[in-house]
């Protein structure tokens, strides 16, 4: 995986007309997202030898890098083999001379036709900026669900980032995902034809853990154990507002209550995962324990296929 070095266009017209290899050149898109969240991402249009002006995400790393950006290789990797009908991001590790390592995430919006809310701002549909402040950033999932069925009004869209958005809380709890914060994810709205909308994940960085490589526990994180890692959704509303559950307990609530979504991602997640695990493996650069990788996956999708077969809970 060669890294690609930045240069930050101050104005389009000082792009050259042949790109050099090992350059990528960022030119910073003023654009604006609907809501009231404050989230300041930096779009950019990209340009190199692959790409002429495609829109994309551009994040520096001040730390933890460059696991910080396996990580989100990694996940991307997982995330598009095994969700449908979600936007997970393609992604570029880039170096930025000046600030450092960063990433570029693709996908996440196509065109000028594209508008974008996280998740924040569509529960200002049930939650005023008081209530919101109130929870600190933590919901229960039906919450979340209420929030977005009052956005989307065509019942099979809804369906579809409904079963997104349940499909995305197992991949998060089964990659050790702590960081699904309500800025980290969105919806993405097709303006072009009928209204359209799209679930948009973003910002893994933090997923995956001691399952690239050896970390004693005491050292791993603070939201959870090192196996199953505690999110930022609980699996119902509660007055005392503190950390979410363990992915385990937000994985079993899944299955009771939202079998076929459970079934079908347990189904694909198994049959996929070789496949995924091989494209991992085939990834240059990624300096990490892939055996270790493959270990943890595999045993969380044993998890999965008990839960799902005979209801069991498989401790790993």
């Amino acid at each position: 995986m060669s890294i690609r070095k930045v240069v930050m266009l101050e104005r389009l017209e000082d792009k050259p007309d042949v790109i050099p290899e090992g350059i990528v050149y960022l030119y910073k898109k003023q654009r604006e997202t609907r809501g009231n969240s404050g989230s300041n991402a930096t779009w950019v249009e990209v340009y190199t030898s692959e790409h002429d002006g495609d829109i994309a995400l551009y994040k520096e790393y001040d730390f933890d890098m460059p696991l910080a950006a396996y990580a989100e290789k990694i996940w991307s990797i997982i995330g598009q083999g095994v969700l449908e009908n979600t936007r997970v991001p393609n992604i570029d590790i880039v170096n930025n001379p000046k600030l450092g390592d960063g990433i570029i995430s693709y996908r996440i919006m196509d065109n000028s036709l594209e508008d974008m809310m996280h998740i924040k701002d569509i529960l200002f549909n049930i939650y005023d900026r008081t209530e919101m402040d109130k929870h600190r950033n933590i919901f229960s999932i039906d919450e979340v669900l209420q929030a977005v069925r009052k956005e989307i009004v065509d019942e099979q869209n809804y369906k579809e980032v409904e079963k997104a958005i349940i499909q995305t809380i197992i991949l998060d709890s089964v990659t050790n995902n702590a960081d699904r914060h309500t800025t980290n994810w969105a919806l993405v709205l097709d303006k072009s034809t009928n209204p359209h909308y799209q679930l948009a994940l973003f910002d893994h960085s933090s997923a995956l853990g001691r399952m690239m490589e050896y970390t004693p526990a005491s050292t791993y994180n603070t939201y959870g154990d090192n196996r199953w890692t505690s999110s930022y959704l609980q699996t119902e509303r509660r007055e005392s507002r503190g950390v979410g559950e363990e992915g385990k307990k937000l994985i079993r609530y899944i299955a009771e209550k939202y079998p076929e979504y459970f079934e079908e991602f347990t189904n694909r997640f198994s049959e996929r995962i070789d496949e995924i695990l091989a494209e991992v493996e085939k990834t240059e650069g990624l300096q990490i324990d892939k055996r270790i990788l493959r270990s943890e996956l595999m045993s969380k999708r044993n998890y999965l296929k008990a839960l799902l077969e005979r209801g069991e809970i498989y401790e790993d």
